[in-house]
């Protein structure tokens, strides 16, 4: 019996096949439109994210995006605060949860659906795309049909040890959410002119 042909030689490659195949398919990033329906990303019964956010950028943003179809959305909620940290860094989070306090179930600073930036929506074609990494910062694009317009939203990512965290999302008519949520702040009082106190 050769070396290559050995019990053991040919049991080692066996039990290694499978793992690099799973390594290879769970590392890719789905590219393809999501199916239209409640989840927005296909995934039905899928248990929320860990609290450690995922390694790439892009993954993160699936996920939130798979969260919010699930009604398990960091945005008009005031019960679970460590749901907003898990994607948005702090000062933005920070925002997203005092304006959502503040409003006390009504209409705040927030008006619309962030995720898509519209009130209605009818999305279709759903496509996370790949993050564009510049050292500790990434830009993911995120496209989509909404009453069959196209749309692009751009999310800006830092990272944050091994993770990434959500600093500001870009929408196609060029308002920032942080422009959105501070211009809902009250004004302190020494930023009104004196004549109109």
């Amino acid at each position: 019996m050769t070396k290559e042909n050995s019990p053991l030689r040919q049991t080692h490659g066996f039990l290694l096949m499978p793992a690099l195949l799973m390594t290879i398919i769970g590392c890719g990033v789905d590219e393809k439109p999501a199916a239209a329906g409640a989840s927005q990303s296909g995934v039905r019964g899928a248990t929320p994210p860990a609290k450690r956010a995922p390694a790439r950028p892009e993954a993160l943003v699936k996920t939130l995006y798979e969260q919010h179809g699930l009604k398990q959305s960091p945005f008009f909620q005031t019960t679970n605060r460590e749901l907003v940290d898990r994607y948005f860094e702090k000062t933005l989070a920070d925002l997203i949860w005092n304006d959502a306090v503040a409003s006390k179930g009504e209409v705040g600073a927030l008006d619309s659906d962030p995720l898509y930036a519209a009130q209605d929506t009818d999305i279709k074609n759903l496509v996370v795309r790949s993050a564009v990494v510049d050292g500790g910062n990434a830009r993911v694009a995120v496209t989509f049909d909404n009453f069959g317009a196209q749309e692009e939203i751009i999310y800006s990512l830092a990272a944050a040890g091994q993770s990434w965290m959500i600093t500001d999302i870009t929408y196609g008519d060029g308002r920032t959410l942080r422009s959105i949520l501070r211009s809902g702040l009250p004004q302190p009082e020494n930023s009104i002119p004196p004549k109109l106190r």
